[in-house]
Order: C-alpha cells, then structure tokens, then sequence
C-alpha cells in the first residue's frame, strides 16, 4: 500500500512540456530582475512547479 500526501496533484498525461519550459523561464526572468514590486513567493512557487513537471517527463520518457 502506498500513501502520498500532497496540497495538490496533476496526472502525467496532463503534464505540457512546452508549458512547464515556459513557466520555468518566466520565473527565472522573475527572479533575475529583483524591485520591490516582484512576488518572490509565487515566482519561486512558479519555478518549482515548473521543475517539478519537468523532472515528471523525463522520469516517464526513461521508463
């Protein structure tokens, strides 16, 4: 038996490549021009999110 516990999931074949390598380059841009007005927090969520997908396809491509 297997138990995960998480505040949110996505199935694989809902993953978008194309829109995870999107995501993770608008965060970076994000990052990389720091003012008072930049939401830190959710541009790293952002990029973790994006990562996170990322990492998925490369798991599934390599089964």
């Amino acid at each position: 038996m297997t138990t995960i516990l998480a505040d949110t999931a996505e199935r694989a074949i809902d993953v978008d490549e194309k829109a995870a390598l999107a995501a993770k380059k608008a965060a970076e841009e994000i990052l990389s021009h720091q003012n008072k007005n930049t939401n830190f927090a959710q541009a790293d969520l952002q990029l973790v999110r994006a990562v996170a997908q990322l990492k998925t396809i490369k798991a599934l491509r390599n089964r």
